[in-house]
């Protein structure tokens, strides 16, 4: 596939869609070792996208990348990211957070805070000076715990969370954040199977009701194939396949990427492609 076609997406209604977020030509390294290779990408409004990829193929630097989050460790020679038509780089990280929420891969407060008052943190951009959060932040983070189905928490310290229960806690906080696009790195470490499929039906529910553009990362890809609208298959920071699941989720593509050999099935409801290593 070529540099241009990799460019674009194959997605339904995709002449209905505007593009929010694009990425042009973007080269990355960490020191010498280059762990983006000229990466093009556009991100279009009311999607739902999925990067797959073994570990340490760039997924997290992407991210990173697209949020237009400075990393001092990153030197990005080559490229750009634009938020709509705006150079992330030139726009104030204040209002970035109004249009991108960002959840890392791993997080950790040093401090032993109420769950509601983390969830709150997601409300931080549009605060004002020292007059604090308002009663609409307040009904908005009570909104964002109960569609997590974590209600019952907000008055928990978060020092007492399983690793499970916490982990919902950040992913209430994103969507607390209101942002029409939601980044979330491999948001799903230590949730059971029935939690994992509650929140990414959450996700495609938003998508769908709030015109959300979803990025994911996720290490799971059967998951990635049923819920994915686009995927993003990355290998040692190049992309190597981009597009709807028939386009990327081909024995070829995965087993040069994860270096494994695959059995393949369909699934019985879904009628998406499904593998397992052998």
């Amino acid at each position: 596939m070529g540099n241009s076609e990799k460019s674009a997406f194959i997605e339904k209604s995709a002449s209905c869609k505007k593009t929010i977020l694009t990425v042009e030509n973007i080269q990355a390294f960490y020191g010498e070792k280059n762990v983006l290779q000229d990466i093009n990408l556009k991100f279009t409004e009311k999607s739902f996208t999925c990067l797959i990829g073994p570990n340490g193929s760039g997924k997290s630097t992407l991210l990173n990348v697209l949020c237009g989050i400075n990393n001092p460790s990153l030197d990005i020679t080559n490229g750009k990211v634009f938020l709509k038509s705006e150079d992330i780089k030139k726009i104030p990280k204040k209002e970035i957070a109004k249009k991108i929420s960002f959840l890392p891969q791993s997080e950790m407060y040093s401090w032993n805070h109420l769950v509601l008052d983390v969830v709150m943190m997601g409300r931080f951009p549009y605060s004002k000076g020292f007059f604090g959060y308002t009663k609409e932040d307040t009904e908005i983070a009570e909104k964002a715990l109960a569609e997590c189905d974590i209600l019952h928490l907000k008055d928990r310290y978060i020092f007492e969370l399983s690793g499970g229960e916490y982990q919902q806690v950040l992913i209430a906080r994103s969507l607390c954040q209101e942002t029409k696009i939601l980044v979330l790195d491999e948001p799903f470490t230590h949730l059971d199977i029935s939690k994992q499929h509650k929140l990414l039906l959450l996700l495609k529910k938003l998508v769908t009701e709030k015109n959300l553009s979803v990025i994911i990362t996720l290490h799971e890809v059967n998951q990635a194939a049923i819920y994915g609208e686009n995927l993003i298959l990355l290998k040692e920071g190049k992309i190597l396949s981009t597009g709807d699941v028939k386009t990327v989720f081909t024995k070829e593509n995965l087993e040069t990427a994860y270096e494994t050999d695959f059995g393949f099935f369909q699934h019985p409801e879904f009628l998406v492609p499904q593998v397992f290593p052998r």
